[in-house]
């Protein structure tokens, strides 16, 4: 029986891509290749590429041990062009844990896509509400529990602004303001994918990015239509809450601004969006994690499920890198599956809510010391 490894000691934190709290109980018991669902026949040659892109990073960056080091010089040395030479490449350089966490093998999965939303560099009557970038009175603190987002008000750090607070007040000016969209429900789904591109007047577009945000707890709005019997949970798709807030002018409003939570972007070069690693997104094969866990970079292998067309469900065995985040994802056992942009895209993201399991690849120097431990 292969044995587990019990985190909840600061002494091991060194040696694996975590930052866990004394009363987290997570566990990670080895595992074999074999034991990955689909693992030999798997896209993995998709899955190296993102990898590299992170190990690019990862090497350039100090936090990162030396196992996890020496395991991206290895990776980026090796141009893997078949999934055969890319499995063994990954099974070469790290080792495969199962990730249990408060005694739950299994978590919540979902997907997010770059939308791409019309809009203007100029306010209009079509256009009229702003997408923002970082304003400069907002301030970041790091603390031992995280990061607190405020301003200084007579001296004193207070709460930023909530979303109600800044839809209902002109706090910020025109050099605050990226570009225009046509109403808030367009500008709030934006945030919630944390990326996008603005398809403009004149032809041109441009690429936003998450920057930084308020600070304000994350609610998710179809909570309320369904706590408040507004919609059954069975029907609650991305597509359906936004169709209902459409249908529902009056009432749009107050949903909206059952979440406090407010983004601010940034405009981006790339041609994919940036996640939180700093490095482009691949479609499909990258993964927001939550970063209290995890550090950027980790290859996830992913047990899910997911809707394809009229709304069939297709399993989801698949290598994926940890490369973003965000403010929904909550957990050792909870992911984000990036799926791209377009009309295929939206619908995968907008209808992935299925439960599943992972499995955390960690570098084999690290996972021999935890082993030692």
């Amino acid at each position: 029986m292969q044995k587990k490894y019990l985190l909840c000691l600061s002494t091991l934190t060194s040696l694996l891509p975590l930052c866990l709290s004394a009363n987290t109980s997570i566990s990670f018991e080895p595992v074999a290749y074999q034991a990955l669902p689909d693992w030999d026949c798997g896209d993995q040659m998709q899955a190296y590429q993102a990898l590299q892109i992170s190990c690019k990073a990862i090497v350039k960056n100090n936090n990162y041990n030396k196992a996890w080091q020496s395991s991206c010089q290895n990776i980026l040395a090796v141009s893997a062009h078949t999934d055969r030479r890319a499995r063994e490449m990954i099974e070469q350089n790290f080792s495969p844990f199962q990730v249990r966490y408060n005694d739950e093998s299994q978590g919540l999965f979902t997907g997010y896509y770059a939308p791409a939303i019309a809009g203007s560099l100029y306010r209009t009557a079509e256009f009229p509400v702003p997408i923002y970038k970082t304003p400069a009175d907002l301030i970041q603190k790091k603390t031992a529990s995280g990061t607190q987002y405020g301003r200084m008000v007579n001296g004193k750090f207070t709460p930023y602004y909530t979303r109600e607070e800044i839809a209902k007040n002109n706090f910020f000016t025109r050099k605050d303001v990226i570009a225009w969209v046509s109403s808030r429900v367009e500008r709030t789904f934006l945030q919630i994918q944390g990326s996008g591109r603005i398809e403009l007047t004149n032809g041109d577009s441009i690429l936003v990015g998450y920057d930084s945000q308020n600070g304000q707890p994350y609610r998710p709005i179809g909570r309320y239509l369904l706590e408040n019997k507004l919609m059954p949970r069975e029907d609650i798709t991305m597509q359906s809450i936004k169709k209902w807030l459409y249908d529902h002018p009056k009432d749009a409003d107050k949903i909206l601004n059952y979440d406090p939570s407010f983004v601010f972007f940034r405009v981006l070069s790339h041609g994919n969006p940036i996640g939180a690693q700093g490095v482009p997104l691949t479609p499909g094969y990258s993964i927001a994690v939550d970063s209290k866990f995890y550090q950027y970079g980790t290859p996830v292998w992913l047990s899910t499920t997911y809707q394809g067309s009229h709304n069939k469900t297709h399993k989801l065995d698949r290598l994926m890198i940890a490369q973003d985040t965000g403010g929904a994802i909550r957990g050792a056992i909870r992911g984000d599956v990036f799926w791209g942009s377009g009309n295929e895209a939206e619908y995968y993201a907008g209808h992935m809510k299925n439960l599943g399991k992972m499995f955390v690849l960690l570098p084999r120097a690290d996972a021999l010391h935890l082993a030692k431990k």
